[in-house]
């Protein structure tokens, strides 16, 4: 009596997983899909910024990052960088961190490419 309750679990079990994945699949699926008209359209996508959710649980203070290197800096360890005046506004040119700038090449040594 106890293989045929553990048998129809099993069967249960093995139907629901199914329909889960071919659910998903379709979700999959239909997301993807692209229509000949949505191709050919050169209009922007527009989107409500009331709809678009920002996520709250980032905890403060963060590690800081180099952008260049990857390198993990401490409060205390700045970035090398300059403020440019280009033809669309003011731009920050970020040189790196104390790790991977060098501001004058040692001499001996070849530049790191």
């Amino acid at each position: 009596m106890e293989y045929i309750f553990f048998v129809i679990g099993l069967i249960i079990g093995l139907v629901l997983f199914l329909y889960g994945l071919s659910f998903y699949d379709s979700s999959r699926k239909k997301r993807t899909r692209v229509t000949p008209q949505q191709r050919s359209t050169s209009e922007p996508l527009a989107v409500n910024p009331q709809s678009v959710l920002y996520e709250e649980d980032e905890q403060y203070p963060r590690k800081r990052i180099c952008p260049l290197c990857g390198a993990v800096l401490t409060k205390y360890e700045a970035l090398y960088a300059a403020q440019i005046e280009g033809p669309s506004g003011r731009k920050i040119l970020i040189y790196g961190c104390r790790y991977c700038y060098r501001e004058v090449p040692v001499s001996g040594e070849e530049p790191e490419e």
